[in-house]
């Protein structure tokens, strides 16, 4: 993200719907390799909006003039975009990319220091703009980047929240973890040969139960990293072992960090 993921490359943070099959790798992950719809002659799953805002949020109206939505349902992650979305340069253009009447809420304080527009599908944010925080909606709002959240959503090797971390490492090469206490705690975890664009985070519940046992090295919240013994600079740590049950949890996408 422009002035966002600048912060987060300072600390080396640069970082569907699928059925795996189990496999052993050479990585320390437990391999499973993805079979999509396509592969199966199945339909692509589509992305349906829930016509409802997150709770505490702010509704906002979709604002596309009619027929001139871009928003996709079949919600492909690629190139600087999804679902038809490509990266807005403000929240009012993310609004504009969906029909008139369509339910999107503004989360004040999404994160700690993040606002954010959001879909929403079966309850939950699928796909959120992103930006410094603000008090209140404004269309003129500088937009920092997509959060793809939906296990609908995918790239095109099948690689999308919900897919596991070793299917992941199939398509992009080795992964490693990181998190810095100076980004919030936020872990990220990066490939290989990853595409462009694109960040990822991950959860694990296996994480989740052993963080009692991490000590001051583990990140808040989830994550997909197994820390414990890692030996850091104080606020950066950085691991290639990654729990087995480890997915990915969002896709965040950005415009290129020169």
């Amino acid at each position: 993200m422009r002035g966002l993921l600048t912060g987060a490359a300072a600390v080396s943070l640069l970082m569907g719907a699928c059925a795996p099959e189990t496999a052993q790798s050479e990585d320390g992950i437990s391999e499973e390799v993805a079979t999509d719809g396509a592969e199966q002659g199945r339909a692509p799953e589509l992305l349906t909006l829930d016509d409802s805002v997150g709770e505490s949020a702010e509704r906002v109206d979709g604002a596309a003039p009619d027929g001139s939505a871009s928003f996709d349902p079949e919600c492909l992650i690629e190139g600087p975009g999804a679902a038809g979305i490509v990266m807005p340069d403000t929240l009012g253009d993310f609004a504009a990319a969906f029909p008139q009447g369509t339910a999107l809420s503004f989360y004040s304080a999404f994160m700690v220091d993040l606002s954010a527009l959001c879909v929403r599908s079966d309850g939950a944010d699928a796909i959120c703009a992103i930006a410094f925080a603000e008090d209140s909606y404004a269309p003129d709002t500088e937009a920092q980047g997509l959060i793809v959240s939906s296990p609908v959503c995918n790239t095109s090797e099948g690689v999308g929240p919900g897919t596991p971390v070793s299917t992941a490492v199939e398509a992009y090469g080795a992964a490693t973890f990181g998190f810095s206490w100076d980004n919030e705690g936020r872990e990220y975890v990066s490939f290989a040969n990853p595409p462009g664009h694109y960040s990822f985070r991950a959860r694990s519940d296996m994480a989740e139960e052993n963080a009692e046992n991490g000590g001051v090295n583990m990140p808040g919240g989830e994550h997909g990293g197994d820390y414990r013994g890692v030996e850091g600079d104080g606020s950066y740590y950085e691991t290639t072992a990654g729990y087995p049950d480890a997915v990915i949890r969002e896709v965040w996408i950005s415009w290129p960090v020169d």
